[in-house]
C-alpha cells in the first residue's frame, strides 16, 4: 500500500510538471499554464505558421479559455514573437503586466504597438531591430 502511494505521488508530480510545461495554442498564440489561474504567452515552434492573421495584426488578450477554464494572461515571455516578420500591428490588452526581454525583437515590419497601462515591467530589447517602429 505504501509503495502504491509513493508511485501515485510520483506520477502526479510528473504529470503536473509536464502539463505546466506544455504549450497550448489558442487563436495562433502559444500559452503556457503557470498555475490554476494564470498563463503566459510563450515562444512557439514553427512561428511562421502563426502568420494566419490576414491583416497582420496580433492581438494578445488579457484572458483565454483552455479546456473550458478561464485563465488570466499575465505576461509575454522572452523572445515569444522575436523575428516574426508578418506582424505589423500589436495590441496588448489591458491586464497583462509584463513584457519580457526581446519579446518582439527583430519584427522588421512592425509599425505600431498599443501597450496598456497595466504593464508593470518591460524587459530589455523588447522592440530592438524593429526598424519601422
Amino acid at each position: 500500500m505504501k509503495r502504491l502511494f509513493i508511485i501515485l505521488i510520483a506520477l502526479h508530480t510528473i504529470l503536473s510538471y509536464t502539463l505546466a510545461r506544455s504549450a497550448y495554442v489558442e487563436s495562433g498564440i502559444a500559452y503556457k499554464i503557470i498555475d490554476g489561474q494564470t498563463v503566459v504567452v510563450c515562444a512557439r515552434d514553427g512561428r511562421d505558421s502563426i502568420s494566419a492573421y490576414s491583416d497582420s495584426t496580433l492581438i494578445i488578450p488579457s484572458s483565454i479559455v483552455l479546456n473550458g477554464k478561464e485563465y488570466k494572461v499575465s505576461s509575454i515571455e522572452k523572445e515569444a514573437f522575436a523575428k516574426c516578420c508578418w506582424i505589423k500591428h500589436i495590441i496588448i490588452c489591458d491586464g497583462i503586466e509584463e513584457i519580457q526581454d526581446a519579446a518582439f525583437e527583430a519584427c522588421a515590419n512592425l509599425v505600431d504597438v498599443v501597450i496598456p497601462s497595466s504593464i508593470k515591467a518591460l524587459g530589455n530589447y523588447v522592440f530592438s531591430y524593429c526598424s519601422n517602429l
